[in-house]
């Protein structure tokens, strides 16, 4: 079975608090997925959201999550407690609209995040 491998650019978030404080949010550039595939056989949660970032982020709370699927075209995410790693390749079935990431590639949500007083500005990237 051929897999897609899809890249994302994410770019630097920057926000001013009401207490005059800059928030800057830092991603790595690019985020790791396999585009137009689900693994089957393993959801043990679901929730509707349209980000994959907030289905990532869910994913990264729960011990006991592995992996996810996210429906873009529904706006649905699935938790999932295993991953292509700890099942054969046969529970990765082609699903169109669908973006299947295990939970060792959601380090980008990971994220850095600096304050920096009502004293200095925010540092330019």
């Amino acid at each position: 079975m051929a897999l897609a491998v899809g890249i994302i650019i994410i770019m630097t978030i920057t926000n001013t608090s009401a207490r005059d404080t800059c928030l800057r949010t830092t991603y790595p550039e690019t985020e790791s997925y396999v585009a137009d595939t689900m693994l089957n056989m393993s959801t043990y949660f679901t929730f509707a959201t349209n980000d994959l970032k907030v289905c990532g982020t869910q994913c990264l709370r729960e011990s006991n999550c592995q992996s996810v699927n996210f429906d873009e075209r529904l706006s649905v995410c699935e938790l999932n407690e295993q991953s292509h790693q700890s099942l054969t390749d046969a529970f990765l079935v082609p699903m169109s609209g669908v973006i299947y990431m295990p939970r060792d590639n959601m380090e980008y949500l990971k994220v850095s995040v600096q304050l920096y007083s009502s004293y200095n500005t925010c540092p330019s990237r």
